[in-house]
């Protein structure tokens, strides 16, 4: 488990790979969108949150949309 704290969201990711998100929802950031799993890593910043996943891709979310 680990938590990343940035401006304006928070992301908690948790054992399994899924995360969990809150903040000021200015730009949907408490919406963890489909496909945000397997991760083993977050940063957030900003509007956007950068994933590293399992299989060693990055993904980054931006106003927590995932682009792969």
């Amino acid at each position: 488990m680990a938590i990343a704290a940035g401006d304006p969201e928070t992301v908690v990711l948790r054992k399994d790979g899924t995360a969990l998100a809150g903040g000021h929802d200015r730009f949907g950031q408490n919406t963890v969108p489909f496909g945000f799993n397997n991760v083993i890593a977050i940063g957030p910043r900003g509007a956007y949150v950068v994933s590293f996943k399992k299989d060693g891709t990055v993904a980054v979310c931006v106003k927590m949309k995932l682009h792969p």
